[in-house]
């Protein structure tokens, strides 16, 4: 199944108010009224999408992180498991002390393409010809993410 991932810069004020919308409010009338999309804009902003497949970008995230590059776990990771659960979809909250510790060595420009194909081919025990560039764009994506966090906001990466 195809997925995309999707980032958000948001102040860390706002989780509450994004957890609050998580499940859809049940009416009366007309069914459900679901606000998580409508409180992610309000409370926002949009800073890009990744086009690949979603689960390439999972792939990417736990090459990272064998590459000292932890990018799963952080300080809210009870709000993302949260938005997970309720949202079907997966969900990892970046942070600004992230960002300082990881954004230099994601920045540079070491990731090797047939590198990052192999290391996916084995993790997935799947041929996948030219998905080591998809991995490289999923570098950019996320540097270019982590590079918008400044203290006092996060970034929600929604992939699914």
């Amino acid at each position: 199944m195809s997925s995309i991932a999707s980032a958000t810069l948001l102040p860390i004020d706002a989780l509450a108010r994004l957890q609050a919308a998580t499940k859809p409010e049940k009416r009366l009338f007309f069914g459900s009224r679901d606000r998580f999309h409508t409180v992610l804009r309000q409370q926002g902003r949009h800073l890009s999408d990744y086009r690949g497949q979603g689960f390439v970008l999972g792939t990417l995230l736990v090459y990272l992180k064998s590459r000292g590059i932890d990018l799963l776990e952080s300080t809210y990771d009870g709000v993302a498991n949260q938005l997970s659960r309720d949202r079907g979809s997966t969900f990892i909250i970046l942070t600004s002390e992230q960002r300082s510790t990881n954004l230099a060595q994601l920045q540079e420009s070491g990731f090797q393409l047939a590198e990052l194909e192999v290391y996916y081919q084995q993790f997935n025990k799947d041929a996948a010809p030219g998905v080591g560039a998809a991995m490289l764009e999923g570098i950019r994506f996320l540097s270019g993410t982590l590079a918008a966090v400044t203290p006092g906001s996060i970034a929600l990466l929604e992939i699914g």
